[in-house]
């Protein structure tokens, strides 16, 4: 058992007494002392720790790694043995609150039925997560969620227009009913429009801003309460390389995926003293339907082939190659670490160098 060790521990609170030479007691009562050097890789930290009744702070903490229960003996006799995962560490440079992931932990997803944001359905499953996969086809949310029970986690389907704020917030209250409070938000549902700009028409204008963006705003404001309250989070707002570059016959989906990146940078900021990071991928060229279909449009456009609409989209790519879904799946994975709290306000480039070259 591996334990933290204080050099010494101050408070205001009269139910603890200062002392230079501290001890630590795990639950068998064993004395684990007040060694002078922590033993094994540590850094200075401060920690929170919950009392009976209180919470308050020890200050100048070397953080080993937290046994599974303890408490302090004899200087701090309130202390009661409490559940590792409660401790909260807090860092010395920053004074900043620094929560762990919860667990369990609930994801949603949307545009879950298939291509990028099934991967990361699946992904999260593989990372123990339970997770709502939100979409209009209902047949491909429910499939998705067979997988992940197959995974041994948690899963609901519910079909929702993402583009209209009832039916929005009436799928995170079925989310919340079925699984919990919501901590992980993919903002992945998203549509494209491939048309010269003068033949793009008002109402196409105002559904691919609804499904693009709006339905961003709408999940995000329907779920942040979750996160806040439990002082963690992430949200991962699903942009485009065509959000950081221009793209012919794409205005409005280009305005759109732009638009997504601003969002992600103010959110980010106006949670950045919280446990809540926000971030937005943007991935090139990946061979879902979306792709294909704009490869179709293309065709129709210019009387080239498919095969040879989709070696024309293929061909800017420095690489040569479409990205893989696993790949966008991969860094969502990481997003969700601990270790990935100070990543945030981020537009992340997965796109074989299209944007740079």
């Amino acid at each position: 058992m591996k334990y933290w060790f204080p050099t010494q521990h101050y408070s205001n609170d009269p139910l603890i007494q200062k002392s230079n030479t501290p001890t630590i007691q795990h639950s068998s009562g064993k004395d684990c002392g007040s060694p002078s050097q922590p033993r094994g890789p540590g850094r200075e930290t401060r920690a929170f720790f919950i009392s009976k009744n209180l919470k308050f702070a020890i200050e100048n903490f070397k953080l080993q790694i937290v046994s599974s229960r303890l408490f302090l003996s004899p200087s701090a006799p309130n202390f009661h043995c409490v559940p590792a995962q409660i401790l909260l560490s807090w860092d010395m440079t920053s004074q900043t609150l620094l929560p762990t992931r919860p667990n369990p932990c609930v994801a949603l997803v949307t545009g879950g039925g298939r291509g990028i944001g099934r991967a990361i359905a699946l992904a999260f499953a593989h990372e123990d997560l339970d997770v709502a996969v939100v979409s209009r086809s209902k047949e491909q949310i429910e499939s998705v969620k067979i997988e992940i029970e197959a995974l041994g986690r948690r899963a609901v389907a519910i079909p929702c227009d993402v583009s209209d704020r009832t039916s929005v917030n009436d799928a995170v209250v079925k989310v919340r009913e079925t699984l919990g409070a919501i901590t992980v938000l993919v903002n992945n549902a998203g549509i494209h429009l491939a048309k010269r700009f003068s033949s793009v028409t008002a109402a196409e204008w105002q559904n691919i801003l609804a499904v693009n963006l709006s339905s961003i705003f709408y999940f995000t404001q329907a779920v942040l309460p979750d996160m806040e309250k439990a002082n963690w989070g992430r949200i991962i707002n699903m942009s485009s390389a065509a959000g950081r570059m221009g793209v012919p016959y794409a205005v409005p989906y280009n305005a759109t995926k732009h638009g997504v990146i601003g969002f992600t940078r103010g959110l980010a900021l106006d949670l950045a003293r919280t446990g809540i990071a926000v971030n937005a991928i943007c991935p090139g060229w990946v061979l879902t339907d979306m792709v294909r279909a704009n490869a179709e449009g293309l065709a129709a456009k210019t009387g080239m082939t498919y095969e040879n609409a989709l070696e024309s989209l293929v061909s800017t790519s420095p690489q040569k190659r479409f990205v893989e879904v696993e790949e966008i799946a991969h860094v969502a994975v990481i997003l969700l670490s601990d270790l990935a709290r100070s990543i945030t306000g981020q537009e992340i480039g997965i796109d074989g160098g299209i944007v740079v070259a």
